[in-house]
């Protein structure tokens, strides 16, 4: 104190800046030391505070001592512990808010500054009364010091706790205790953060009183049905409608923050409070809705009108929330506003009616983005139209029909280039609108109903899509992009294509005919757009014709329209522009062969002529295969020739492509691929050596064993099983001799595992490597899930292997995502699977035989945890208490003994730490579960260790307070309040 006095006095009698830096270093000492100061009774601040006289100075530093006192006491509500309490706004030690509060409401000219009781050394326990003034916005004020207050009262007055007799009495004007004076003021600042932030012309100031309702909001999320009436009519009439109907009155002179603050102060209160602005009386919920539908309307940027529409699906998420709770009533009375809402959003979807606003949108992807702001833009508005359909149907859905139908005319009618071009971006538009209702179309039950209609629907898709495909005048990206609408719209009523075979196979004749002839005008476009320049719409063909194949299952193989492909599939398979159309063309033909008619039973013979027929299919296939080796089994080509090469990978992709294609279907199926595709699997195995140092081909190499393993695992197994560990073992010791593993250490570049063929050509060497290593771990995956004798033998080389990957794949600074995702998939997948293996039997018996191993992948799995990668600890810490679930992790004898005390300490630290408080509850509740899983030898064994470590050099009463909180913890219910109590605690006196 005798070093700040001098220091004080002198400082605040010369010229001041509270910005300046000498001014924010002096106010942050001044606050760290005399908030200890003021809890140890040493020095009350608040005396030496309001001795200064120069407002700007004294609301500068009483900020900083109020954000020093909140961030001490952890006032959130999700923090609490005996240092909390001793800091708290409530009760006797109120007082020392009191003026503070007071002497910022005086500055907002809401009451006086001077009424506030008097503080001694110690906080005061007088309970003086106080009368706030009546609100009235001043005529002039000074921006700096209104913001200063603003802020002020943001941190204290949604801490305060407001008691429930105080909140329901009606107005209380005169308090005669601490608590009532707490809600008086509670309510003086919010009448005054609503005034400013509806009537402050200094837009700056309003943006702050706008935050300071976002605060409020946030934090009274629980309030008593007594007090909730007063409360919410309080925050919404003089705050939100206020701040609401000032932006709609006056949006040309409001500026983009406090917009943006204002739609965050909306969201806020619309996700905490809206069930009870909407149950109690008083509040007007529909002129709230009116102002928010203008606000929406009047947004300039494209993006405030997508933040507004968010606003918006809160609120339809909030209906479909009532809805399912049986208040159907409640709902309906909204449905006039939200059709009303969308049908004012579609037009500002489409060019032809918005072409102004729209033209502000850029249709290009940012570098590193995933979406163009039109995408963006669009993607929210359809969201919201289609949250809006669910609940109102009827209503909706035959307006979006003639809206279809009506774009879809002007498309066919447009003649200038211009015209045509915005003809087919609002088709296309429309068409995944069309895509978003196709379920509304397609209830069970209800086909024969709507057939006329749907199929006047799916019939104008078809035409329209096979007017875009012709050309004109458009521009190649516009039809384009329209194009692959209308199919991936077409491919969204795939299911009521199933339903119409269905029933078709059930009525007359005349039922199948007509379905024959529009299933066969699908399959024609889509066989005729396969060879498309485009790859996106080749994709969108091959997609949709898969799609058929799996879901609609007709008998395919007689469409006159697929005749095309199924006589020329190997042609056109070589033709298509993308890995993906090539594979897909082949899943075609393989399911249009060996998967029969929904609802028909196969006899033996037939299973035999569809073995006949793949076989004869895929012939030719397999001789080129074959003709690569001679009489002894030796590969008689040259692996470095490029035509080789190109070869031996479409063959590859054909028979993985065969084999991924039955991956759902029965035994039957599954044995016809099996038998078709037989003699190449022994020698497509075997190119792993062959084509060793070729990337690209190990890849696809690994495609063709992965789809051997998961599609036909039971079919190969008997005779090429040892061919597969054999295959295993080998890429283990390349990998290691390859040194992919130092690759991945080094190269933070690994693109998606999901990325095309096509994209894989285009890319360099090292990323081929590095998708080669993520292909292996999920090979590696899949191996382990089998618990065959064969594999449990291998266990040791593979977890000896993951050793090894560990020091390069989990390395710190490695940024390869995922590669570690699948690296710790594996280790969870080895303990999952193979749990008898590594823990024995029963809960209580020892995992001796394997301890080295378990610990192992325990502490490769721990020390993820100190990764700086969030995607990995958010992983991993799920995948740990999912091991827990599936094994009873916390509970073998084994993690107890030697690795319940270390990862105790881990996620001790990291709360103490507060460097991942972003997973705060997630990491309390694993360190609840594992210290409630024996709580007498957690005891016994952590207590101790825990006050040896953390609490040495404490004072003792300290070490008491903290001996006493983990001592009480005793089952999952009360551990967690008792731990963020412990961490709470032990970081305040530790400083």
């Amino acid at each position: 104190m005798a070093l700040f006095k001098p220091c004080w006095s002198h400082y605040f009698t010369v010229e001041f800046r509270p910005s300046s830096f000498l001014s924010q270093k002096l106010f942050a000492a001044i606050a760290r030391i005399s908030v200890r100061m003021f809890v140890a009774r040493q020095w009350n601040i608040f005396e030496d505070i309001f001795s200064i006289d120069e407002t700007i100075m004294r609301l500068s530093l009483t900020e900083r001592v109020v954000a020093e006192f909140v961030a001490l006491s952890s006032l959130s509500p999700s923090v609490s512990g005996s240092v909390a309490n001793s800091l708290s706004i409530s009760g006797n030690m109120f007082q020392w808010a009191v003026p503070i509060i007071s002497d910022s409401l005086g500055v907002l000219a809401c009451t006086s500054s001077t009424s506030f009781p008097a503080l001694g050394v110690s906080p005061s326990r007088t309970e003086q009364a106080i009368s706030p003034k009546t609100v009235s916005l001043p005529a002039r004020i000074d921006p700096a010091c209104a913001s200063l207050a603003l802020r002020i009262l943001t941190l204290l007055i949604p801490r305060i706790p407001i008691p429930t007799d105080v909140l329901a009495s009606a107005s209380p004007t005169t308090t005669s205790s601490p608590t009532s004076a707490a809600s008086s003021y509670f309510y003086e600042s919010m009448s005054a953060f609503g005034a400013y932030a509806s009537q402050c012309a200094d837009l700056s100031v309003a943006g702050e009183a706008l935050t300071a309702l976002s605060d409020v909001c946030t934090f009274k999320t629980m309030v008593d049905t007594a007090s909730v009436s007063r409360f919410i009519n309080s925050l919404g009439n003089s705050g939100v409608l206020c701040a609401l109907r000032r932006a709609c009155e006056h949006s040309n002179s409001i500026d983009e923050q406090y917009t943006s603050k204002l739609i965050h102060l909306l969201s806020v209160f619309l996700r905490n409070h809206l069930q009870r602005a909407e149950s109690v009386g008083g509040f007007p919920a529909d002129e709230f809705l009116q102002l928010l539908f203008k606000f929406t309307f009047v947004q300039e940027s494209p993006e405030s009108f997508v933040d507004c529409v968010q606003l918006w699906e809160i609120f339809v998420d909030f209906c479909h929330a009532q809805q399912l709770k049986g208040g159907e009533g409640n709902v309906r009375r909204y449905r006039e506003g939200l059709v009303a809402l969308s049908s004012c959003v579609i037009p500002a979807l489409l060019y032809s009616q918005n072409s102004t606003y729209l033209s502000l949108l850029s249709f290009e992807k940012e570098d590193g983005g995933t979406e163009s702001e039109w995408s963006s833009f669009s993607n929210a508005c359809l969201g919201l139209i289609a949250k809006i359909s669910d609940l109102f149907p009827s209503d909706i859905v035959q307006h979006v029909i003639a809206i279809f139908m009506a774009n879809g005319s002007l498309l066919q009618q447009a003649q200038s280039q211009s015209k045509l071009n915005a003809a087919c971006r609002d088709l296309s538009t429309m068409s995944r609108l069309m895509g978003q209702i196709a379920h509304f179309l397609c209830n069970v039950g209800e086909i024969e109903a709507s057939l006329t209609e749907t199929t006047a629907i799916v019939e104008r898709l078809l035409e329209l899509l096979r007017f875009a495909l012709s050309g004109g005048n458009v521009s190649n990206s516009v039809r384009n992009e329209l194009c692959v609408d209308l199919f991936a719209s077409l491919r969204m009523y795939i299911h009521w294509m199933e339903q119409y075979y269905a029933l078709a196979n059930s009525k007359s004749d005349q039922y199948l005919h007509n379905f024959s002839i529009l299933l066969n005008s699908i399959l024609e476009v889509c066989v005729s757009s396969l060879l498309s320049k485009d790859p996106a719409i080749s994709m969108e063909a091959s997609t949709l014709l898969l799609s058929i194949a799996k879901t609609v299952r007709p008998n395919i193989v007689a469409f006159p329209a697929m005749a095309p492909l199924l006589t020329n599939a190997h042609a056109v398979a070589r033709k298509v522009a993308t890995g993906e159309t090539k594979r897909n063309v082949y899943k075609v033909v393989t399911l249009a062969i060996v998967v029969p008619v929904n609802s028909t039973k196969v006899l033996e013979e037939e299973w035999n002529a569809r073995l006949s027929r793949l076989t004869e299919f895929f012939a030719s296939l397999v001789l080129g295969f074959q003709s690569m080796w001679n009489v002894e089994g030796r590969c008689i080509v040259n692996p470095q020739d490029p035509d080789v090469r190109n070869e031996v990978r479409h063959l590859l992709d054909a028979f993985s492509a065969a084999m991924s294609a039955v991956n759902a279907e029965a035994a039957n199926p599954k044995n016809v691929v099996y038998l078709s595709i037989k003699p190449v699997i022994s020698l497509a195995l075997s190119l792993f050596e062959v084509f060793a140092h070729d990337s690209e081909m190990l890849l696809d190499l690994f495609d063709f064993t992965l789809a051997l393993q998961v599609s036909l695992k039971r079919q190969s197994s008997r005779e090429n099983g040892t061919l597969v560990v054999e295959t295993l073992q080998l890429f283990m010791k390349m990998v290691e001799s390859k040194g992919l593993l130092q690759l991945a250490a080094s190269n933070g570049n690994l693109a998606s595992t999901h990325a095309s063929n096509a994209t894989l050509q285009n890319g360099s060497s090292e990323q081929h490597q590095l998708h080669l290593l993520d292909k292996f771990l999920q090979f590696l995956k899949v191996m382990v899930q089998d618990t065959a004798k064969s594999i449990e033998g291998l266990l040791n080389d593979i977890f000896v292997f993951c050793q090894y990957s560990y020091k390069f794949i989990a390395h710190e600074d490695s940024a390869n995502e995922t590669l570690k995702l699948h690296f710790y998939d594996l280790l969870f997948t080895l303990l999952t699977y193979h749990q008898r293996y590594y823990f024995g039997s029963t809960v209580s018996r020892s995992a001796s035989m394997h301890e080295r191993e378990v610990a192992g992948m325990l502490e490769m799995v721990a020390n993820s945890f100190s990764d700086r990668n969030m995607e990995v600890f958010r992983h991993n810490l799920a995948g740990l208490n999912s091991l827990n679930t599936k094994c009873a992790l916390y509970l073998k004898e084994f993690f107890q003994k030697h690795m319940m005390v270390p990862f105790i300490d881990l996620f001790l630290g990291l709360l103490i730490s507060k460097g991942h408080d972003f997973m705060r509850e997630d990491i309390i509740d694993t360190l609840s579960k594992i210290t409630s899983c024996n709580v007498s030898f957690f005891r016994q064994e952590y207590v101790p260790h825990f006050m040896s470590k953390y609490c040495a050099g404490l004072l003792s009463q300290d070490q008491a307070t903290l001996f006493h909180c983990i001592n009480s913890i005793e089952d999952t219910s009360s551990a967690p309040q008792l731990i963020s109590s412990l961490v709470s605690d032990l970081i305040y006196f530790q400083q």
